[in-house]
């Protein structure tokens, strides 16, 4: 006789799958770092056409975490990641998974008292964003800044890891306005 879960499981668990999922005996950084040696000059990312290799990325993780470990981050240290998928969001995501912090990813389509309290509830110590989203960031941050949450703010530019406008294909050229906000230095 089953029981109520596997009961409920069975019935909405996909039949070409295993009931059992083994967990990797691998870090997500592990992983990094393995297909970094194994491919290092093979694309992870292709962002308006620059491409950004594992080894690439690799080294710019290890950059970044040491940085944010100078700035007194330790294992365990919560930051926030209030960004679109960008190859930004994964190399800050890596940099953080490598000294053993955590990620804690919210929507960038959240508005200031949202982010606020996302960051709050976390114990983030710090937001990390694209300059367009800099003043919601900035506000959150003021909102909490008796609480000692987030009471710093790291800003990327989408442009940082893209080809220039005119070494893209015709159809893959964002307008000049679009080409402008990714440009945008907050």
């Amino acid at each position: 006789m089953t029981s109520a879960p596997d009961t409920m499981q069975n019935k909405f668990w996909p039949k070409a799958l295993p009931a059992v999922i083994p967990v990797p005996e691998t870090s997500i950084w592990a992983n990094l770092d393995i297909s970094a040696r194994r491919y290092p000059h093979k694309a992870a990312y292709l962002f308006f056409g620059k491409p950004l290799t594992y080894g690439q990325l690799h080294a710019d993780a290890i950059k970044l975490s040491n940085w944010l470990q100078s700035e007194g981050f330790e294992k365990g240290d919560r930051l926030c990641l209030y960004a679109q998928n960008t190859p930004a969001f994964a190399l800050v995501f890596y940099a953080v998974l490598r000294f053993g912090g955590v990620i804690v990813p919210v929507n960038p389509m959240c508005k200031a008292d949202e982010l606020a309290y996302f960051v709050q509830d976390a114990g983030c110590k710090m937001i990390c964003c694209p300059s367009d989203l800099l003043p919601m960031a900035s506000k959150a941050r003021e909102i909490n800044a008796s609480e000692g949450h987030a009471t710093r703010i790291m800003a990327f530019r989408y442009a940082d890891h893209m080809a220039p406008r005119a070494e893209l294909p015709k159809d893959e050229q964002p307008s000049a306005e679009v080409y402008a906000w990714l440009h945008d230095d907050g």
